[in-house]
C-alpha cells in the first residue's frame, strides 16, 4: 500500500477487501498482486486483484486473459 501511496494517484484501492502485501501494480493499472507472488507459479492468475472492481479476479476473468494469451510478463514484467 505505501508503493501506492508514494505515486500520489487517487486511492482507488479499498483496503478493507485486499491483503495488506499488495506491492505489485499491473503495467496499464488495473490489476495488482501480493508481492511475492511468482510468474512460474502455475496458480499465478489465482492472486490477481483488480483494481477498479477490488475483489480478486473470476474464474471467467481467467479464462478470458487465458484465451487472449495475457501472460504474467505481460502485466507485470
Amino acid at each position: 500500500m505505501k508503493k501506492v501511496d508514494l505515486i500520489g494517484g487517487p486511492n482507488l484501492i479499498d483496503t478493507t477487501k485486499i491483503p495488506e502485501k499488495v506491492h505489485i501494480i499491473s503495467k496499464d493499472g488495473k490489476y495488482i498482486v501480493p508481492l511475492g507472488t511468482s510468474c512460474s507459479a502455475e496458480d499465478f492468475y489465482m492472486g490477481i486483484w483488480n483494481v477498479e472492481t477490488r475483489k480478486q479476479i473470476s474464474a471467467k476473468e481467467i479464462d478470458d486473459l487465458i484465451r487472449k494469451g495475457v501472460r504474467c510478463k505481460d502485466m507485470f514484467g
